[in-house]
């Protein structure tokens, strides 16, 4: 259970590190765009903070998964550590 909260944690942490790049497009689908570019300011300071604290998600999640863990686990586990890596190198890719 840890490993799924660490998991999911850790998309979202990514996330918000990447809002500055990823953030804004994907609440413009929703139709909420407004309310990425109110975040920018807020959250870029604290860019590297927050990928950060995902490498130690993942990190933590990674350590805490066993060897009678379910399958479903470790493809939640895989699945977030992709989507928090494309995440970030996406957003770093974009500022330069």
């Amino acid at each position: 259970m840890k490993e799924k909260i660490l998991s999911i944690g850790s998309i979202i942490t990514s996330f918000l590190a990447s809002i500055c790049c990823v953030g804004i497009p994907l609440l413009s689908i929703l139709g909420l765009g407004g309310l990425g570019f109110a975040f920018v300011p807020v959250i870029s300071p604290y860019k590297n903070v927050l990928i950060v604290l995902t490498a130690l998600m993942l990190g933590a999640a990674h350590f805490f998964i066993g060897k009678n863990v379910s399958k479903g686990t470790k493809i939640i586990l895989w699945i977030s550590t992709i989507i928090s890596v494309g995440f970030i190198t996406y957003s770093y890719f974009l500022e330069r």
